[in-house]
């Protein structure tokens, strides 16, 4: 009945869409939206409470906000500047705006000073201590309206989607708010620097480039639009999962938490800025989608779909949160960041405890057959329940330490992309309920956490309800959220295996019931897909834009805790990441991309002590030691992915996770990794991190809650430091008074 009833609705939906094309006329019919009149607010104080002092001035079109302890004072245009009582396009402007114009296809780019501000397009009024900005862009015909209010310790801008309004001359794209509130003088003493939560967290110093280019970076919360058509992928960057970002400007810095509206944020930041002489970090705001389209030209670009109208409901704020003194660094942003979560009720303590290392065992895949001369598919084992087993035995009797057990593939469909959830069941092949039972009893009688992973969103079978047709989400374009995966040598589309769909996020609540009913009997559950991808949805306003995966994916995670099943997580977006009980392949690294000058272990400093944290699979890194020494900087145990067999069919499947992973090929060296670790990570697992500092001799200080210090050496050199000799790829950790010295070697080099 469910299925009639979606397709009567599809069918309306064609109806309606055809007789709008239609009726469509040449002429494109506008309404102007430009005020009548433009309002204009006398300088001085607008608010103050026991912290701050919010001022507004007209002269300069700015806000300013005086913290009364120290005397500092942030401002929309930079204060250094703003004494100057000078102008500037960028500086002067409290928001830019992008948009499209339909008749020509270009996308333009409009600045609040040029475009509203120097032409009196303008209004500024306030009511009850709230500064209510209307800014009119003439060209675009769009106007676009800014809140700003003081709350107890931050000063919040929001801009709701309902108060926008665009004539229909042009489309409005993107809104950047407060470019330059969050900004420092270029210093080349690196006392100033702005923070990105790249990968693990990143640093950009303010220093000018000698070639008087500044240093920038963007990239979207928690990920690119998995919604979004691509056309290919030739890089494998470390992704955005927290929404926040910030500027330590000598002895203030200040913290901003994108509070609604994370999933269509973009964070930019611009370091070493010599045309401007400042370094800013700021957020744009996605109110319209797009897609991407092949289109044959002789430059062999792509042409960009822009969704027809906006998630009116959705509402974007950034709240701004000015630290100074000894919390005016990277660490007072984590610790401001971690109370904040607790507060809000978003990070949950969980009782798990960190194990030694964790093992992520492979089951298989499908792959491709001929039985009595009929082609056919057919699962290939990598990893039974009882090879699971056995090779966990075998690593607890040799290092003493027990592991966190993760299941990949193990389902009916294997690592392959099939039906939801691979079929909700275990695969017969390699052990089905009954083998998955015996291992979940033997990891319960050894204290043994395990996890079996499914994936809620890709799909490309239609089965348990779910159907390939009307239960898949809508691009931008209105067209099926259906893409060929990218093959591996070029990352191009690989027309050879079926299309991956995914999920509409409405259905998605159906999936997780099906879980939890089919999987009762499973104790730990990991859904990385569920927690790790963000995705459009344009079959249904509300998840325009990535809009509402917060919220909906929070409520999911918490139906599952609540049907009495642990949670893991696999490269976990912050939202997920405070729910989840054991977070796996934790960022290490900031990803190392242009511009960003140092990874420091932010997202560690925020989960670490709430959630069990494991690294990314030390045996797939191209540098196992060193990534192995950034997991002991921030109290991260080592993963291994395993199988127990080697297959050449396994070989030309989708998954190169295959690659590297035979237990009998790299089983002394995980023996090696885990004796030179464990004892440490079962000190540290369950301890929240204190600080964290970079020493300029390539080494790093990390302390843990009960006095407990770790020091790494990344560098190549031997160093010294506290009286304590390290070499190269060594740690040492301090506890109860007593030091402990470890130099990492094997481990695949």
């Amino acid at each position: 009945m469910r299925k009639i009833k979606k397709y009567i609705i599809y069918m309306l939906n064609l109806s309606l869409l055809l007789l709008s094309l239609s009726a469509c006329s040449t002429e494109k019919v506008t309404v102007n939206v430009k005020p009548e009149k433009f309002e204009a607010l006398n300088s001085g104080t607008i608010t103050e409470n026991q912290k701050y002092i919010l001022d507004w001035d007209d002269t300069q079109k700015c806000i300013l906000l005086k913290n009364k302890e120290t005397s500092h004072i942030w401002s929309t245009l930079p204060y250094s500047f703003f004494l100057q009582n000078d102008t500037n396009i960028n500086l002067s402007s409290p928001i830019f705006i992008n948009y499209y114009n339909p008749n020509d296809g270009s996308l333009m780019t409009a600045k609040a000073f040029a475009d509203c501000i120097e032409s009196g397009n303008l209004s500024v009024t306030e009511d009850n201590g709230t500064i209510r900005m209307e800014f009119y862009f003439d060209d675009a015909e769009i106007l676009v309206p800014l809140v700003i209010s003081l709350n107890d310790n931050c000063l919040q801008v929001t801009v709701r989607a309902d108060e926008i309004k665009e004539s229909g001359k042009t489309q409005l794209i993107d809104i950047s708010v407060l470019p330059y509130f969050c900004s420092t003088v270029n210093s080349a003493d690196r006392s100033s620097y702005l923070f990105v939560p790249v990968g693990s967290g990143a640093l950009m110093y303010t220093d000018e480039d000698v070639q008087e280019f500044s240093r920038s970076y963007s990239g979207e919360v928690y990920g690119e639009d998995a919604a979004r058509y691509l056309l290919d992928d030739t890089a494998n960057e470390e992704p955005i999962r927290l929404p926040i970002f910030g500027v330590k400007a000598n002895d203030n810095a200040m913290l901003a938490i994108i509070e609604n509206g994370a999933e269509s944020a973009i964070i930019n930041a611009d370091a070493g800025n010599s045309r401007n002489g400042y370094s800013t970090a700021y957020a744009t705001f996605t109110v319209r989608g797009h897609d991407e389209t092949e289109v044959k030209r002789t430059d062999y670009s792509d042409a960009l779909i822009y969704a027809a109208e906006i998630n009116k409901k959705a509402v974007y704020s950034v709240c701004y949160y000015p630290l100074s003194g000894e919390s005016a660094d990277y660490n007072g942003m984590a610790a401001l960041y971690k109370d904040y979560l607790t507060k809000k009720g978003s990070l949950i303590d969980s009782d798990a405890e960190q194990s030694a290392y964790q093992l992520k065992f492979l089951g298989g895949s499908l792959v491709n057959d001929v039985i009595l001369g009929v082609p056919n598919t057919r699962m290939q084992s990598a990893t039974t329940f009882s090879e699971a087993q056995d090779i966990i035995k075998e690593l607890y009797e040799e290092t003493d330490a027990k592991p966190e057990v993760l299941l990949k593939g193990f389902a009916e469909d294997g690592l392959d992309i099939g039906r939801i959830a691979g079929g909700f069941g275990f695969s017969s092949v390699l052990g089905g309920k009954k083998g998955y039972l015996a291992l979940n009893e033997y990891s319960e009688e050894n204290g043994i956490s395990l996890f079996a992973e499914y994936d809620l969103i890709h799909f490309n079978n239609s089965s348990d309800g779910f159907s390939t047709i009307f239960d898949t989400a809508l691009t931008a374009g209105k067209q099926l959220a259906a893409f060929f995966p990218l093959k591996k040598n070029i990352r191009y589309a690989d027309e050879n295996y079926s299309k991956v769909r995914l999920l509409q996020r409405s259905v998605l609540p159906n999936a997780i019931e099906k879980l939890v009913n089919k999987a009762d009997y499973v104790s730990g559950i990991s859904l990385t897909a569920l927690g790790s991808i963000a995705y459009s949805d344009y079959s249904e306003q509300t998840y325009y834009a990535k809009g509402g995966t917060e919220k909906q994916v929070s409520n999911l995670l918490k139906v599952v805790k609540e049907n009495g099943h642990r949670i893991n997580i696999g490269k976990a977006n912050g939202y997920a990441a405070g729910i989840a009980d054991s977070i796996s392949d934790v960022p290490l690294t900031n990803g190392g991309y242009f511009g960003l000058d140092e990874s420091v272990p932010f997202y560690q400093m925020v989960f670490h002590g709430f959630s069990t944290l494991y690294s990314t699979s030390l045996n797939l890194s191209a540098d196992w030691c060193g990534e192995l020494l950034y997991a002991v900087e921030s109290g991260v145990s080592p993963s291994f992915t395993v199988t127990a067999n080697e297959s050449k069919a396994l070989a030309d499947t989708l998954s190169n996770e295959y690659y590297g992973s035979v237990y009998s090929g790299i089983k002394a060296d995980i023996i090696s990794a885990i004796k030179s670790t464990s004892d440490y990570f079962e000190l540290v697992g369950d301890r929240n991190i204190v600080s964290h500092k970079i020493l300029d001799s390539g080494a790093a200080v990390t302390q843990f809650s009960g006095g407990i210090t770790v020091i790494t050496n990344h560098s190549e050199n031997d160093v010294e430091i506290n009286g304590t000799k390290l070499q190269a790829n060594s740690f040492s950790y301090t506890s109860g008074g007593v030091t402990k010295t470890c130099n990492l070697t094997g481990g695949g080099q």
